[in-house]
């Protein structure tokens, strides 16, 4: 059963036969439940644009056209979600700083350079609390996934959030020091 809240968002814009078809596509390509807003929103775009025309259909309902329209807006989000996901990994990967699981606190690993150690003390002092956070928590090790749900953060936000943290590392001049 589709909740009510899916429709009204698109309830009178949209055929709710189109709705219940996206939804049973978004379903079977097995899309997080926190991505179906966002999903429902590419494709009612695409619906919008989409002209169904029996003529060129070779007798295709337009069920089954919108069907593939469906299937490739959600092949196209995936594969974006993705590339999203390397890029953070390897964002991340470019940092490697030690965090003490009890106290948050940056544990000297660099004993070759210690200015590297004030240096991201430095960073992390100049950081909004949730970037401080979202830092600390993937230096512990925490999978993306993890600290998404655990702080109650979409994937997107927690994508910013991590380029932010990233550029305060560039900008320092550490990201290439501290590759893992």
């Amino acid at each position: 059963m589709v909740a009510q809240v899916e429709f009204g968002n698109y309830d009178g814009a949209v055929d709710k036969w189109k709705i219940r078809l996206a939804i049973s596509r978004i379903r079977a390509f097995k899309l997080p439940r926190d991505d179906w807003e966002d999903a429902l929103q590419e494709i009612v775009i695409a619906i919008y644009q989409f002209e169904f025309d029996p003529a060129k259909s070779n007798g295709a309902k337009e069920s089954t056209a919108l069907c593939g329209l469906i299937n490739n807006v959600l092949l196209a989000m995936v594969r974006a979600h993705h590339r999203r996901q390397r890029r953070m990994e390897q964002y991340t990967a470019t940092v490697s700083i030690q965090v003490d699981r009890e106290t948050g606190e940056v544990v000297d690993d660099h004993e070759d350079d210690p200015a590297i150690r004030l240096d991201v003390a430095a960073i992390l002092a100049g950081m909004t609390p949730i970037q401080r956070e979202v830092c600390i928590r993937r230096a512990r090790g925490d999978s993306l996934r993890k600290i998404a749900r655990q702080m109650g953060l979409r994937w997107r936000q927690l994508c910013g959030i991590l380029k932010a943290v990233h550029r305060k590392f560039q900008h320092a001049g550490l990201d290439g020091r501290m590759h893992g």
